[in-house]
């Protein structure tokens, strides 16, 4: 695709030249300084999720369709970048179940009822973090970086602070 003196909506060439503020938020819902400051956001895969059900009326066809519980899920893309070996290494950490995570600085692109879906901050849903549920990926290659993806996932009413972890 060819978007040379074309306004292109919605990709990280809005945010070029100025990283995102990622914020990382342990169990007990405290941020934990410096994790990530360093790495590269590559790509985002973000859809809006709910439950969906189909009611099939007496002729056998569909004669309903019932929809509820609209969330996010995302998976991002980083690239973990250190100023030597050692703090690439720290910065490739795969995250604990339950972790949340805050970005800031992020285009901003409506997602269902998110007027703001990727950035944390404002008022009523958009307070709502991002949850690490477990997916986290990392791809080693030989000689090559090593990007790493983190599952995320962003709920209506699911608000900041600690999780219950069972």
């Amino acid at each position: 695709m060819n978007s040379q003196n074309r306004a292109v909506v919605g990709t990280l060439a809005e945010v070029l030249g100025t990283r995102p503020t990622v914020t990382l938020y342990g169990l007990d819902g405290t941020a934990i300084a410096g994790l990530y400051a360093n790495s590269e956001l590559q790509s985002i895969n973000v859809r809006v999720v709910n439950s969906s059900h189909i009611t099939i009326g007496y002729d056998a066809n569909p004669a309903a369709v019932h929809s509820s519980g609209d969330y996010l899920e995302g998976d991002f893309e980083i690239m973990p970048m250190g100023t030597n070996l050692a703090g690439a290494k720290t910065e490739s950490i795969v995250l604990e179940p339950m972790m949340q995570i805050g970005f800031v600085g992020m285009p901003v692109i409506k997602f269902g009822p998110w007027t703001d879906g990727l950035n944390v901050g404002g008022s009523g849903i958009q307070l709502r973090r991002w949850i690490h549920l477990g997916g986290d990926s990392i791809t080693l290659r030989p000689g090559q970086p090593s990007p790493k993806t983190i599952k995320l996932h962003r709920f209506q009413n699911i608000t900041g602070g600690a999780v219950i972890a069972s």
